[in-house]
């Protein structure tokens, strides 16, 4: 059964990857930090996962705006970027720290713009963007 609300991300997940990709699992993730969303089993892991900076072993060091892959070479991606705008003192914050930030919505929104651009070309026609931000 799939709800109309969900109140737990890898329910949520699950039930978007039912609806739209047949089931199957994630291609890629091009932020995947430390991999949260995958940590209790819930989520499959994706085939292929990257960071700007990976911080666990199998994840590739890649910036989403270049991806090397050829066109169309995904059927579905899970995009979860930064989503901090913090200078100054708030910089040094936690979340800032761990996530990494902007120095202003402008430059959020241009690094938003970018890489769902490179997003779509990697993606095949028809494919699925998980867009989580």
């Amino acid at each position: 059964m799939i709800k109309s609300i969900g109140y737990d991300q890898q329910e949520i997940i699950n039930d978007i990857l039912a609806l739209h990709n047949g089931g199957r699992s994630i291609d890629f993730d091009p932020c995947y930090n430390v991999g949260g969303f995958y940590k209790s089993g819930a989520v499959v892991v994706p085939r292929i996962k990257s960071d700007i900076k990976p911080l666990c072993p199998g994840v590739l060091k890649l910036d989403v705006r270049k991806l090397p892959f050829a066109n169309s070479f995904f059927k579905s991606v899970i995009f979860d970027p930064p989503f901090l705008v913090s200078s100054g003192e708030h910089s040094t914050s936690h979340m800032c720290q761990r996530y990494g930030s902007f120095e202003s919505l402008d430059d959020l929104k241009e690094f938003y713009r970018q890489s769902l651009f490179s997003l779509q070309r990697v993606l095949k026609h028809g494919g699925l963007l998980i867009f989580k931000c």
